[in-house]
């Protein structure tokens, strides 16, 4: 090779890349290089176009020290990429077109590197020496930033062993393989791909399963795939994964990885022995097993021995330890497949738990983005075995699982209000998440028998910028959310992407606080009342009362007197008259009128009738206290009146008005915790504000209200009159409408439980019946009335449940919000708005499969009138890059096993499809078989 001939001057302008001016800092040397090998490399391709296809695929732009060499090299690969010569004259022109050409040298340069060439013929060599000082460069760069890390005391300590081996391991794969790829060789990649995949007579195309069945649907795991297998307790999650891993082994030679967090690594090899030889697993427990039987043990066992299947069971792995085993079992067995047993078992950090979340849900959420990270990274399938909510087991029916059965961290924006059970406070989600200590406060929630009780809520936090929609319901209650938030309805609980219009779902028809305290005494809840519907307490103005009712102009002099010394001044002006409330004391700047204090107190601003609200202190009130606030209110702005329509009995129009969205609201609220329903109602005014009614319809409701709360001065004259008249109406009975799914999910079940038919069913009532009645809803009092023959404990639950099934109306975008949720113990769940919310973790899956026995439920038979017996159902739920179905595969639960319907019985591993090769067994591929084929044994499908 020959000398530089500018060697002081030119030694000095050789500059690194600019990635690497931190190489070598800390010990002060000069980084590994081969420059000499670099220009020879670059001089090579110029001048031997065979060369270019040679090193093409060793070398990136960044693995050349030298920054205009990076450059030189990137023109060449731009000229490669589009098939064009590459020589002195197109390399010198690309330069020109990058704007790079000055920077490396200009064209003097471009042609003495051509000098520097003796010969091509080791341009491989040359290359792979200049690849392996560009990774000794990256090794020192890692290590800097280890040291650097290593030193910040703030640092938690699995991060940074997590950052280092990430580093470590990107080197590798950034050099053992291509870390991008151009259009032109994916096209050709692709089609050969296609032509690999037309060979393929089975049609799987990634890690098989082993089961025909769940293989026909999936083509096997995808490589980069997440796939979440759930299930309730006794479903047999882990002799699922087990009988897909030994199959992927020992079938297909595919090496598997198996953590398991919940059992030891004796006992599922014990369980892998049982399934292999067939011998029950209670018999190897204790050991006694045949002559026949060990034979079986010592003949099977072998080839079990030999399968590349790692198991660690290293119990509560974090998510940090689970990614650095798997990159080392990656590069030490090529581990073609993971599985992690289970989800909710990982913990999600390491030492230092305060920078972690703080919560359950939201750490799980963010181990399942990082296992998501694991399958790209490794490019490999990650199956991670996670268990379903409750609410399979309450909702009735089938007990067949959905996607909304997952938890994960759903979405509120921060004006959700969520009221304490104990109380009667309500908290915005935000004012939860920013308290600066999480205290622990009891929500309402509902159970698992639809009932609203205290759950303790033990954390809220954001959850950061998400989209968000509005959802209305047919009652006139509002929640904003994320398209994932999961919402109530009959058949479960629905992601609010998955609802539509026409949908019901659960809202609070009751809610009891359970320890309240009357922090507002009855005269300053009957001044408040009077004040908040038809005073005027702002700013500048004199604070007065405005009434055409003596009695209420009576009552708001004499509460403002006695609780704050006012003596009330009564000037009428027309048909109305204004009651002044001046100070009983001179103002000044120290000194504040009393109303002005108190309402401070409360937490109430001077606004007008469109900002109207209540104060915290009303909800803290007890339910005599409640109802004595809304009798003098509805004496205001509110309507208790005849409703005469002709040909029909005299009904009753009872409503509450107000121009503020948010006070309609509290009042419709405070009947909630009476039990009595209510209906915001928006009246449009023309050119003026709209105002919004709250309605109370239903002689039932009506009657509870005009008993119960009443209304004061002479609006409240003719009550008994309407009681009168409510009293001679029939009640309606389609009020309190369970949804028309009701018959499939409720009665139908319960029907099939008696041994009964629907014919038969309302033959007992002396009716007949029709198919037609299913098309609509079923009112609490047909319910009450089937269920006395039924006799049936989940219909009993909703007829004493407090839930109502409101209607949505409307679901519309509003852009971009800062969103929260809580975690609740236990429940899972919680009423904001007085809307039933929940939460899942399925937003990082490609694939979400659901493992469900129906026989484990109860149920023998499908709907078909087949058996159920030892058949279990793989529900693949989602699906992001195929189909959604259902695979119906055998279970053998002496064995714990699952294996294909048609596959042979207890004690045959395999079935009769055996063809032994030498001694190699094979198994015939049945994926193409017709999906309907009848098998050869007697289960039913």
């Amino acid at each position: 090779m020959n000398e530089h001939p500018d060697t002081d001057k030119q030694q000095n302008s050789k500059r690194p890349y600019r990635a690497d001016k931190s190489i070598g800092s800390l010990l002060d040397k000069l980084p590994p290089q081969a420059i000499e090998l670099e220009e020879a490399v670059l001089g090579g391709m110029m001048l031997d176009r065979d060369a270019v296809t040679e090193v093409v695929d060793m070398l990136k732009p960044d693995s050349f020290y030298l920054e205009k060499h990076q450059h030189i090299y990137a023109a060449m690969h731009d000229l490669f990429l589009k098939s064009q010569p590459i020589d002195i004259l197109t390399v010198t022109e690309q330069l020109r077109k990058n704007g790079k050409l000055e920077e490396v040298g200009g064209p003097v340069y471009v042609t003495m590197l051509t000098h520097r060439v003796g010969s091509t013929a080791n341009i491989e060599h040359h290359a792979r020496i200049v690849s392996e000082r560009f990774i000794l460069r990256e090794l020192i760069k890692n290590a800097n930033e280890i040291i650097k890390d290593s030193y910040e005391e703030t640092s938690d300590v699995f991060e940074v062993l997590d950052k280092a081996e990430q580093g470590l391991f990107q080197i590798t794969e950034k050099n053992l393989r291509r870390s991008y790829e151009d259009m032109g060789k994916l096209v050709a990649q692709a089609i050969k791909q296609l032509e690999t995949l037309k060979g393929h007579e089975d049609g799987v195309v990634g890690v098989p399963s082993g089961l025909v069945a769940l293989d026909r649907i999936t083509s096997g795991w995808q490589q980069s795939d997440l796939i979440i297998m759930a299930a309730r307790p006794a479903m047999g999650k882990t002799a699922m994964t087990l009988s897909i891993a030994r199959n992927a082994a020992v079938e297909f030679r595919k090496a598997v990885a198996f953590f398991s967090l919940e059992m030891s690594a004796v006992q599922l090899v014990n369980r892998l022995i049982s399934a292999e030889t067939g011998i029950p697993a209670e018999k190897l427990k204790r050991g006694n097993l045949t002559d026949y039987e060990w034979i079986e043990l010592t003949t099977k066992v072998e080839r079990l021995a030999e399968a590349p299947i790692y198991i660690d069971d290293t119990p509560a792995i974090n998510i940090f330890e689970l990614r650095a085993k798997c990159r080392r079992l990656k590069m030490q067995h090529d581990i073609q497949m993971v599985v992690v047993d289970y989800l909710q078992l990982m913990s999600g950090g390491g030492g230092d738990r305060t920078k972690m979340s703080g919560n359950r849900e939201q750490e799980i959420s963010m181990i399942s983005r990082s296992l998501k990270s694991i399958a790209k990274e490794l490019n490999i399938p990650v199956i991670a075995i996670s268990q379903l909510s409750r609410a399979v087991e309450s909702r009735g029916g089938d007990k067949r699982p959905q996607l909304s059965d997952l938890r994960e961290s759903g979405c509120l924006t921060g004006d959700a209000r969520l009221q304490d059970a104990h109380s009667g406070r309500f908290y915005t989600m935000q004012e939860l998440a920013e308290r600066p200590v999480q205290e622990p406060i009891w929500v309402v929630s509902m159970d698992k028998d639809y009932q609203l009780k205290p759950f303790k809520l033990v954390k809220a936090f954001s959850s950061g910028q998400k989209e968000v929609f509005e959802l209305v319901t047919r009652t006139g209650r509002r929640i904003k959310a994320s398209a994932n938030h999961p919402f109530l309805k009959l058949a479960g609980w629905t992601a609010l992407e998955n609802l539509k219009v026409g949908d019901r779902i659960g809202v609070a028809g009751k809610i009891n606080i359970y320890n309240p305290v009357n922090v507002l005494s009855k005269e300053q809840l009957i001044l408040l009342a009077h004040l908040i519907g038809d005073g005027c307490i702002l700013p500048k103005q004199p604070y007065h009362y405005t009434s055409a009712d003596s009695q209420n102009l009576e009552i708001v002099g004499f509460t403002a007197n006695k609780l704050f010394g006012i003596t009330p001044k009564y000037v009428k002006q027309g048909n109305w008259t204004h009651v002044y409330l001046t100070s009983p004391f001179h103002l000044t700047h120290n000194k504040k009128h009393p109303i002005t204090t108190w309402y401070e107190g409360l937490g109430l601003e001077h606004v007008r009738s469109y900002e109207k609200r209540l104060p915290q202190g009303v909800f803290e009130c007890d339910n005599e206290h409640i109802c004595l606030f809304l009798h003098h209110l509805w004496s205001t702005d509110g309507n208790i009146s005849h409703k005469f329509i002709e040909g029909r009995k005299n009904s009753v129009a009872i409503y509450y008005a107000s121009s503020s969205w948010t006070l309609a609201s509290q009042v419709q609220h405070l009947l909630t915790r009476l039990g009595i329903h209510s209906t915001i109602s928006t009246v449009k005014q023309g050119n003026y504000r709209n105002m919004y009614h709250v309605l109370i319809q239903g002689n039932q409701n009506q009657l509870k209200f005009l008993q119960e709360i009443g209304c004061f001065g002479e609006r409240g004259k003719i009550i008994p009159k309407l009681i009168e008249d409510l009293n001679q109406i029939k009640p309606n009975p389609n009020y309190g409408v369970l949804p028309k799914e009701s018959w499939d999910l409720l009665v139908y079940p319960a029907i099939q439980k008696n041994k009964l038919s629907y014919h038969a069913l309302y033959n007992q009532f002396g009716l007949s019946y029709s198919g037609a009645i299913k098309k609509a809803g079923i009112s609490l009092e047909r319910l009450t009335r089937v269920n006395t023959i039924l006799n049936d404990e989940t219909i009993q639950s909703h007829l004493s449940s407090p839930i109502l099934w409101d209607e949505i109306t409307t679901i519309n975008p509003i852009g971009i919000e800062e969103v929260y949720d809580a975690t609740v113990e236990e429940s899972h769940n919680f009423v904001a708005n007085d809307i039933v919310v929940h939460n899942s973790i399925e937003q990082d899956a490609d694939m979400v499969i659901f493992l469900y026995r129906p026989e484990y439920y109860g149920f023998d038979v499908d709907e078909e009138g087949n058996s159920s017996k030892g058949v279990a159902e793989i529900i693949i739920a989602k699906h992001r890059n195929g189909p959604t179905d259902t695979a119906k595969v055998r279970f053998i639960s002496q064995n714990a096993k699952f294996t294909d319907l048609d596959s042979g019985g207890v004690g045959d591993s395999f079935g009769s499809d055996l063809m032994p090769i030498g001694e190699i067994i094979t198994v015939r591929s049945k994926i193409n078989a017709a999906p309907n084929t009848p098998p050869d044994d007697d289960v039913p499908f």
